[in-house]
């Protein structure tokens, strides 16, 4: 830099600080006390940058840090026994935090880098891949589909139902069997907005469950839930990827986009 630009420059910043950080002379210039202070804080500060972008330029080459995914907390737990064990052992400089949650994350949070979602995507601006659907199935113990016989809407309307909320008012479940979609309120003794509370009150005997298929499965292979009314199940429901627009192109999502494109078999789809 030409002199007079340099002198400038410290004469701007003296000016900024309130303090002189050289004396100067005809005969010398010498840096003061509040000069080495900054200069000792100053350099400091751009070790730290300098650090920050050989990390950054490294990323692009090896994996590494943690990636933030949300999701609803079922499809979260099933994800992690296939895609993100996976994931985890091809990248082994990485890091996953789950946040579970049955409401929306705000994916415009920088600390979350991705969700899966089900359901509809209302946000234009997010980036969605859809990976397939499920649907939610009737399921009882088998003593109480014995006991109970439900085998139409009339007795469905009339037997104990689990609601998946936490409002004490009925619930309203919507039923296809491919050609017809019918909706009926139900009510029960035993709501809670928690799958697990949900199977463990059905598998005890307390009413008829309305559970997503992929959380149904293990229970009904092992005969401690049944199918109620097995013709009939839920509309289907999306299920997606989501992140927003440009982070595809962070090694760390980019990497988990292309093992769940390399193995669709990894999300609960009803396809299947």
């Amino acid at each position: 830099m030409p002199k007079g630009v340099v002198s400038k420059s410290l004469a701007r910043l003296e000016q900024r600080l309130g303090a002189t950080l050289f004396e100067r002379s005809t005969r010398r210039l010498a840096i003061t006390r509040a000069g080495l202070v900054l200069q000792r804080r100053a350099e400091g500060i751009l070790f730290d940058v300098e650090g920050l972008l050989e990390e950054i330029r490294r990323d692009q080459h090896e994996i590494r840090g943690t990636i933030c995914i949300a999701a609803p907390p079922e499809l979260g737990v099933w994800l992690t026994d296939g895609l993100f064990a996976a994931y985890l052992q091809h990248n082994p400089h990485v890091r996953i935090t789950l946040k579970l949650d049955y409401g929306f994350q705000d994916l415009f949070d920088p600390k979350i880098d991705m969700a899966f979602r089900i359901g509809e995507i209302k946000d234009e601006s997010l980036v969605a891949r859809s990976l397939g659907t499920m649907t939610r199935v009737l399921v009882a113990s088998p003593e109480f589909s014995k006991r109970s016989r439900v085998t139409s809407f009339t007795a469905l309307a009339h037997v104990p139902c689990l609601s998946f909320s936490e409002q004490e008012a009925p619930s309203t479940w919507a039923l296809t069997d491919g050609k017809t979609t019918r909706t009926i309120e139900v009510d029960g003794r035993f709501a809670a907005r928690s799958y697990p509370a949900i199977v463990a009150a059905a598998r005890s005997g307390l009413g008829v469950a309305y559970l997503p298929d992929f959380v149904a499965a293990p229970w009904l292979d092992g005969g401690e839930l049944v199918r109620v009314m097995p013709r009939w199940r839920s509309p289907p429901f999306s299920i997606f990827v989501l992140h927003r627009a440009g982070h595809q192109r962070s090694q760390r999502v980019a990497a988990m986009l292309a093992l769940i494109a390399e193995h669709p078999e990894w999300i609960p789809t009803s396809e299947r």
